[in-house]
Parts: structure tokens; sequence; C-alpha cells
């Protein structure tokens, strides 16, 4: 009796593995439409910087809170995945650390690792940043660049 309870357990195994393979297929599946960049072009990275300034009611980012929001916003925008520790793609921390006239690019990394915590846990960050993002995404629509 003890070998047909052992089969037992090795079909149900088999059959929890399969489908636990296809719900994992079918998670990567939306993932992959999930994680789809709004935006590639980086020239509008200053339009992005200078409406976040307006909207944020400053004429420069000076505060880390508010280079991080901004650095949120342009990760969902232009590289979600990174915001679940995927890599930046090239050349997107380089124009960012740019158009906020740093000199270190680590400082991007730096500022982006935590965030999508930051937006999920502390709710002024996640308010802050769901206003300008809709009214940046707004603008962008409205303007043809999405």
């Amino acid at each position: 009796m003890e070998a047909n309870e052992s089969k037992f357990n090795i079909s149900e195994t088999v059959r929890n593995i399969r489908k636990a393979r296809e719900e994992l297929r079918a998670a990567i599946g939306r993932e992959a439409d999930l994680c789809v960049p709004l935006l590639t072009d980086y020239t509008l990275l200053p339009d992005i910087y200078k409406m976040f300034c307006e909207l944020s009611g400053a004429t420069e980012i000076k505060s880390v809170d508010d280079r991080k929001m901004f650095i949120f916003i342009v990760q969902y925008l232009y590289a979600p995945r990174n915001l679940f520790g995927c890599k930046m793609p090239k050349d997107l921390r380089k124009e960012i650390a740019s158009v906020l006239g740093m000199n270190a690019m680590s400082t991007v990394s730096d500022n982006g690792r935590n965030n999508l915590f930051n937006y999920q846990v502390y709710t002024q960050f996640r308010t802050k940043v769901n206003v300008i993002f809709e009214e940046v995404v707004s603008r962008l629509r409205s303007e043809g660049k999405i």
C-alpha cells in the first residue's frame, strides 16, 4: 500500500508543478505587458523635468525627496522593470543625471534603488508622485508625445 501512496504523491506533485509552471508563464506574460515603457525618447527628459518643477512649485529640484520622486516618475515612464531591480536601459541613468545637473550617475542609482518601497510605504511620497505623474502624462499625451 505504501507504493500506491508514493505514486499518488508523485502524481499529485507532478500536477502541482505543471499547474505552477502554467501560472508562472501567464504571470511572465502579464509582467511583459505591464512593463512596457510609456516613453523611449530621452530628449523629453528636460521637458519632464520642467513640468515636475512647475507642478511641485519650484524652479529646480533641490531636495533629495523631490529628486527621488522625479527619478521614480522617470523610472516608471522609461524603465518600469527598473523599479523591480532590473537594469536601466542604456544611457538613461546618464540622461537623468544630466537633467538633474549631477556629476555622479551613481547618485541616480542610489536615489532610485528604494523608490518602489518609498512609493508603497510613504503616503505623502505616493500622493505627490501620483498627482505629478498624472499631470505630466496628461500634458505629454495632449502634446502627442505619448
